[in-house]
């Protein structure tokens, strides 16, 4: 995604909830985005498995 994009919008649920610049990722206070660029297992997506 960085090296492709210039901006992101993150979708979770059928729902927008975050967009913003490949260089906002790194500082946004959104949980979801957190956990998702940083590959943990914990947070409030739910992980099955």
């Amino acid at each position: 995604i960085r090296r492709t994009a210039d901006r992101v919008v993150f979708l979770y649920k059928g729902k927008v909830q975050w967009s913003g610049s490949v260089g906002e990722i790194d500082t946004t206070d959104n949980p979801l985005v957190q956990q998702f660029f940083s590959a943990s297992t914990t947070g409030p997506i739910q992980v099955i498995g």
